[in-house]
């Protein structure tokens, strides 16, 4: 499992209080959101599966057998053809 870091500065922190009633939640969720939506767009790019159709335990299995870039990769790649 992955563990990522944030650190923010006590202004930033403060600010994100007022709109937000657990930043450390809010962080947390908006990437599991990021991480289903790309997973969904995964298994419809690269398998015949209709992601709206399968489990997303189904899902994480067949992500896991792609051979995928970074996007950080397909980025350098793009940036020496051009």
């Amino acid at each position: 499992m992955i563990s990522i870091t944030l650190t923010l500065d006590d202004n930033e922190y403060k600010a994100l209080t007022y709109d937000i009633v657990d930043v450390q939640e809010w962080v947390e969720n908006a990437l599991h959101n990021k991480a289903r939506q790309v997973i969904d767009r995964l298994v419809a790019e690269h398998t015949s599966y209709n992601p709206a159709k399968i489990k997303y335990e189904d899902k994480l299995k067949l992500v896991a057998t792609l051979k995928l870039k970074t996007a950080k990769k397909r980025q350098e790649e793009l940036e020496q053809m051009g």
